[in-house]
């Protein structure tokens, strides 16, 4: 229940007086749950909502020593360490991610679009963008109907080739 309330206080309402609430039903999750480390994570996820990227950090750092496996948490780490400007640290953590995501996507996953997308998501992460094409184009042709694949695939379009953030892209045809 708590965990729920934390997520529709930071998804549905508005953002001021709920963010504070989500943060303590959070907060109370990781109490509940000090050994899990989604209860840790979901405290990172609230933080970085509230761009207490340090806070968001540290939570996530709680979350991969509970379970170093979990690639979403390490991605969520590395944008909260690139957002405290450990840039070097960040691209560490991306690129360990990649790494996981890629390994899965190799093991046969129940969802194989699904694996490619994450796959491609950890690809753009790195700014390799031709192996982020390729892997959401494969998701794309396991699941042609999920827009979020096609959403995913205009992100690693549009960023291809873009060296300057304030210039528009080369690629938006693509």
């Amino acid at each position: 229940a708590h965990w729920n309330l934390a997520l529709i206080y930071t998804e549905y309402c508005t953002p001021t007086l709920t963010l504070d609430a989500a943060l303590k039903e959070a907060q109370t999750v990781r109490d509940l749950q000090p050994g899990d480390a989604k209860a840790h994570w979901l405290l990172g996820q609230i933080h970085a909502e509230r761009a207490e990227w340090a806070a968001a950090r540290d939570a996530y750092q709680d979350a991969r020593r509970l379970d170093p496996g979990d690639a979403t948490t390490l991605e969520d780490l590395a944008k909260a360490l690139d957002k405290l400007g450990q840039k070097e640290e960040a691209e560490t953590a991306y690129q360990q991610a990649l790494e996981m995501r890629a390994l899965a996507a190799e093991d046969k996953p129940e969802d194989r679009a699904q694996a490619q997308d994450k796959l491609g998501i950890a690809y753009l992460n790195t700014s390799q963008f031709d192996l982020a094409i390729s892997a959401l184009q494969e998701a794309l042709r396991l699941n042609p109907e999920n827009a979020d694949y096609l959403r995913h695939l205009g992100n690693a379009y549009y960023w291809q080739g873009k060296e300057d953030l304030n210039a528009p892209s080369t690629q938006l045809d693509a």
